[in-house]
C-alpha cells in the first residue's frame, strides 16, 4: 500500500486555482486603489470649494 500523495496533476490544479486567485485578488485590490484615489480627490476638490466659498461670503 503507496502512500495516498496528490497526483502531479491534482497539485497543477491547486496551483493553476491559486493563480487565478491571485489574479483575481490583483485586479481587485488595483481597482479598489483606483476607486480611493477618485474618491479622495473629488473628496478634496469639494472641501477645497467649500474653503473657497466661505472665504469669499466673509469678504
Amino acid at each position: 500500500m503507496r502512500p495516498s500523495s496528490p497526483s502531479p496533476r491534482h497539485g497543477f490544479h491547486i496551483r493553476s486555482s491559486l493563480q487565478i486567485l491571485l489574479q483575481v485578488y490583483e485586479t481587485a485590490r488595483t481597482e479598489f486603489s483606483r476607486r480611493v484615489v477618485v474618491f479622495n480627490r473629488a473628496k478634496f476638490l469639494h472641501s477645497r470649494d467649500d474653503i473657497r466659498s466661505s472665504l469669499s461670503d466673509r469678504s
